[in-house]
């Protein structure tokens, strides 16, 4: 039976024998009131006394000599004169008049300020009398045990002030040696912690336990009684919480969930071949499945609250593994581990129906649950699916305690979803996995990378924003992954960061020349081809997602570096020229996202070079661009179709439309001032057609 304290008995429990026990709870109780009786050990500083007669010694002299004050705590060093022949010096040497009253009122606060004027015209004998009753005074407190305690130590100092006043002096004298005596006086008896503590562990051990005794027939717990944690105690020590492990129960669980992740590997084998082949994602299905129930198995499922466990670690599980391997592969962890779970639950059909239902709502939800924004509406309606769930499953098998389940299943539902995130955030690094979590870190301008491409090469950093913007357009209009084609871009050129001052768009924000114009065309074509490689290698280091690293080495494919191979070819020996030579290295774009990559950045050059930026002569570019890398063969090994090629130019010729022909409201002020220009110059602001 599955029972903690506070939750009310589900049936009226008596003891199936008689058996004698521990109560631990009233043994610790007895315990914690032998420790509190246990004083705290000190044990003797021999040094007390000869550090608050050092103490007296320093005060006295700080008396005489002010501008000479030591600092509080700090002992005369070994060749300094004594305090007595100090006193003496300094009445020789220092006139009384120079002594400042306010910084000795700091030293002496409980010695009033007249006491303090006349110690100050006294001559050096008289203040070593003085030093040496407030000495005797210190000693003769000191003879008893000063515990380190604060009242201790404050009775103490009371007391030798009071004898202090007691002395046979004048009153400002005996207020002196009072305040001084007061001030130097310390604990003798130190606080021992390590004792303390020992000996409170030995009052633990001299208790004695005590012992329960339940005769066989006893009530335990009535029905609807809440249990206390003695009642637990009892149930316990009667073997009825924790009933002696069946390791044949055991084997068959662990056969259980091996046949389980057997069927896992057949499905996936077959109907997910891509995932099969993958022994990241292989691992990680199973991994994920196995602690699900693992986590399931650590309550007694034959209890009220397993279903509960089982709605919160299953259904977690299953939204990892749909975000993190797919959709597929989650329904068929569901449909598994929802039975699993009803066989250990002793064959709970109503257990195994809560754990499905649960994991399909958090399927469903499993795309909702990022940005931030969006988690909160998808744990409410994962928990009020849940108390639903239970609702109507007991409603229909009959189980107690309806509400009180309700309540939980709304709590766990809660919980389930930012368990889920928790877990996609731990593996998917671990595992190379890009999420659309990931990738929304990655589009932030703030990452890394973006920040320096921002910095060191702002040209293609501004391209490379263009780029993502036709990318991801073409990849929606195909039903490719659009985020991806976006981030992807924005990561695409990041190799220009070796060499940033070697691409044309870079050369004008950096204020330099076309650096080509020295170089050989093969040269040329070198440097240019090596940003692929570069970007691979600033990729790995950066530690970006092998799927970006993928697009990066991708989206040139083996494409020709056209410009400079034709001007080779026009120099001497041109025509022995390989056009390998002038290719770069590859590999050609094996998914739909890296071929519109490449489409787009080849368009958005080709276009912005154009002088001539007619809407008639911006399409023929770009139909002859997809032209001319399909005739390449670039796109060979892609998916993409020729229906989808004629969607990405329509979408690529849209945007273009939109960001090169799109006009501005002319600036009313602006306007009347260019009308008065007689020259007929146009100013910057006016209404035109946009041609940068």
């Amino acid at each position: 039976m599955s029972l903690i304290s506070g939750e009310p008995s589900p049936e009226t429990i008596l003891a199936p024998h008689t058996t004698t026990y521990v109560d631990e709870q009233a043994t610790e109780q007895l315990q914690q009131r032998a420790e509190q009786w246990v004083a705290p050990v000190y044990m003797v500083q021999p040094q007390a006394i000869a550090h608050a007669e050092n103490e007296v010694e320093r005060l006295f002299a700080s008396l005489a000599a002010p501008n000479a004050t030591l600092r509080s705590g700090e002992a005369p060093s070994p060749g300094a004169r004594s305090p007595d022949r100090a006193i003496r010096g300094f009445s020789e040497a220092a006139p009384s008049t120079s002594l400042r009253l306010d910084d000795l009122q700091g030293l002496f606060p409980k010695v009033p300020r007249a006491a303090l004027a006349w110690a100050v015209s006294q001559p050096a004998d008289r203040l070593a009398a003085l030093a040496e009753a407030a000495r005797r005074v210190v000693r003769e407190v000191m003879s008893q045990p000063i515990p380190d305690e604060a009242q201790e130590v404050a009775a103490a100092r009371q007391a030798a002030a009071k004898a202090a006043r007691k002395l046979p002096l004048s009153a400002p004298a005996r207020e002196l040696v009072a305040g001084v005596a007061e001030r130097a006086l310390r604990p003798n008896l130190g606080y021992d912690p390590r004792k303390t503590e020992a000996a409170r562990r030995e009052a633990r051990r001299a208790v004695r336990s005590v012992k329960q005794t339940v005769v066989a027939g006893d009530i335990i717990l009535r029905q609807g009684e809440v249990a206390t944690p003695a009642d637990i105690a009892a149930l316990r020590a009667l073997g009825l919480l924790t009933p002696v492990p069946d390791l044949w129960q055991m084997a068959s669980i662990v056969g259980l969930c091996a046949l389980a992740m057997l069927a896992i590997a057949t499905y996936l084998r077959r109907q997910q071949p891509e995932v099969y082949q993958d022994d990241r994602l292989l691992l990680l299905t199973c991994l994920i499945a196995v602690l699900a129930l693992f986590a399931v198995n650590l309550v007694n499922l034959r209890g009220p609250r397993a279903e509960l466990l089982s709605m919160l670690s299953v259904t977690a599980a299953v939204m990892i593994i749909a975000v993190l391997v797919g959709t597929r592969v989650a329904l068929m962890v569901a449909v598994l581990e929802s039975l699993l779970v009803g066989i250990m639950g002793q064959g709970q059909l109503s257990l195994a129906l809560l754990t499905f239902g649960s994991s399909l709502t958090g399927l469903l939800l499993a795309g909702h649950i990022w940005p931030p924004s969006q988690l909160l509406g998808a744990s409410a309606l994962l928990g009020a699916v849940n108390a639903a769930l239970i609702l109507l499953v007991t409603r229909i098998t009959g189980g107690d305690h309806v509400l009180a389940q309700a309540w939980h299943g709304l709590f766990y539902g809660l919980g389930a979803p930012p368990l889920a995130i928790g877990g996609i955030f731990l593996l998917q690094r671990p595992f190379d996995i890009t999420t659309y979590m990931r990738l929304l870190e990655l589009s932030n301008p703030n990452e890394p990378l973006r920040r320096r491409m921002l910095v060191e090469a702002p040209g293609s950093y501004v391209d490379s924003s263009l780029v993502a913007n036709l990318a991801e357009a073409a990849a929606d209009a195909v039903g490719a992954d659009g985020l991806l084609a976006r981030v992807g871009s924005y990561y695409h050129d990041i190799g220009k960061l070796r060499r940033p001052y070697l691409f044309s768009e870079n050369q004008a924000p950096l204020g330099i020349g076309n650096v080509h114009d020295q170089l050989t065309p093969s040269l040329s074509s070198l440097v240019i081809t090596a940003h692929v490689r570069d970007g691979a290698e600033l990729a790995r280091e950066y530690r970006l997602p092998r799927v970006i690293r993928d697009l990066i080495a991708q989206h040139h494919g083996t494409a020709l570096v056209s410009f400079f191979y034709h001007q080779a070819r026009s120099g001497p020996r041109g025509e022995d020229l390989p056009e390998e030579s002038f290719r770069y290295p590859g590999p050609k774009p094996r998914t739909r996202e890296a071929a519109i990559i490449m489409l787009a950045d080849a368009t958005f050059a080709a276009v912005w070079s154009l002088p001539d930026k007619s809407p008639a002569r911006v399409e023929a570019v770009v139909r002859q661009i997809v032209r001319e890398r399909l005739e390449d063969g670039q796109l060979d090994e892609s998916p993409l179709t020729l229906r989808d090629l004629s969607a990405i130019i329509d979408a690529f010729l849209r945007l273009l439309k939109s960001i090169i022909f799109h006009t501005r409201v002319e600036y009313p002020q602006l306007a009347q001032s260019g009308a008065r220009h007689a020259s007929g110059h146009t100013d910057n602001h006016t209404p035109r057609t946009r041609r940068e």
